[in-house]
């Protein structure tokens, strides 16, 4: 019942540099310090305190020739995190981690029935590391390497003139865990200037994190022999145009399996039942007039983990989305969400709605200045 206190401090920076009309240079970088206040698993009173830190930084360069098919981007960034934990004023446990990732993205479109080639290749690195507390074990105080690269492939073509197919396919080699390759098709009909009908089909992964993996904490125990999370889903769906282009609507529906799923409180473990989800997706934008653009949305999920409901899963999710140009200098923008209620554990959470109002003001041509009320009614969620 007491309150826990939380406190982010951050710096951003973000740069760019045009060199010509073909090659961008850009920088972003992120600096961020704060504490968190959390009581322990066992109910007790006493406040515990984390304080955590992360650097982060990126570098990317895009070239695109002149009257050319072809474009080219590279991206480095590097990452560094580091958490330290506290209990009744003493160190506790420690968790450090540093993510360096590059990548490269290539393109090349030709004739006929528009083709295009993509290359994407990456390369990531990453260590982490747990000390103090419940850590103990070999990897006590020592950095653990992953290391993975991937190279993925996409063609999509117009083999008719309403008829746009794509196809692509990525293969992963980890140092931890076996290689993996997953593929995506996908197929668009232009039936006409109002009506797009669409359909896809893909797999994934997605491997089991270093914390999940390695990590020790108070009231929960880490699990080195996860294997990873595997998925395939499928949609289908069409956008539309009516009311002379004012208004575009979007459905889709979606279905997706996933093995191995991830789960657990105490100690986490691949969970054996196979994890369902499908449902239906809504949305729409309407140009109510030359000042006012109005977005909805709206997503039904049927979320299964095996025969039971799944936690955390909202059935009801949606969004109402009001951008309106007061003036030629003065837009202002009104967002509410809504969050349906959801189970975790044995414990059903109440639905809520957040109403977030931002304002935007040019100044000059070289400034702008705004103000963003979040939570705008203190709704407690």
């Amino acid at each position: 019942n007491d309150i826990d206190g939380y406190r982010n401090t951050g710096v951003n920076l973000k740069a760019a540099y045009k060199v010509n009309d073909q090659l961008i240079i850009s920088l972003s970088a992120q600096n961020t310090n704060g504490i968190s206040e959390w009581d322990d698993s066992w109910g007790d009173s006493d406040d515990y305190v984390s304080k955590f830190k992360k650097d982060s930084s990126t570098f990317s360069v895009s070239y695109n020739p002149s009257n050319s098919l072809v474009s080219h981007s590279l991206k480095l960034s590097d990452s560094d995190f580091q958490n330290t934990d506290f209990v009744d004023g003493a160190y506790d446990t420690s968790t450090k981690s540093n993510v360096k990732n590059y990548q490269y993205t290539g393109s090349l479109g030709f004739e006929p029935m528009s083709q295009s080639v993509s290359l994407a290749l990456g390369h990531e690195k990453d260590d982490f590391k747990k000390s103090g507390g419940y850590s103990g074990g070999e990897l006590e105080g020592k950095f653990v390497t992953r290391k993975n690269d991937s190279v993925a492939l996409e063609y999509r073509f117009r083999p008719f003139a309403l008829v746009t197919l794509a196809a692509s396919t990525r293969h992963d080699d980890n140092s931890i865990f076996d290689e993996s390759n997953t593929h995506r098709v996908e197929a668009i009909y232009q039936q006409s200037d109002n009506l797009r009908l669409r359909s896809a089909w893909g797999t994934a992964i997605k491997n089991p994190t270093h914390v999940e993996l390695y990590g020790i904490f108070e009231g929960f125990t880490s699990n080195p022999n996860l294997i990873p999370e595997l998925s395939e889903s499928y949609e289908e769906g069409f956008d539309s145009i009516a009311l002379d282009d004012r208004l575009d609507l979007g459905f889709t529906y979606f279905k997706a399996e996933l093995e191995n799923e991830i789960d657990g409180y105490y100690t986490v473990s691949n969970l054996s039942e196979i994890s369902t989800r499908k449902g239906i997706e809504l949305s729409s934008s309407f140009v109510a007039s030359e000042s006012l653009l109005i977005n909805g949305s709206y997503t039904y999920t049927d979320s299964k983990q095996g025969e039971e409901v799944e936690i955390r899963r909202a059935r009801h999710i949606g969004s109402l989305n009001a951008a309106w140009q007061v003036q030629a200098d003065l837009k202002v923008n009104i967002n509410i969400q809504h969050n349906g209620t959801q189970f975790d554990a044995s414990k059903k959470l109440a639905s809520y709605n957040l109403v977030n109002i931002n304002a935007n003001y040019n100044v000059s041509d070289k400034l702008d200045t705004y103000i963003s009320l979040t939570n705008l009614f203190d709704e407690d969620y």
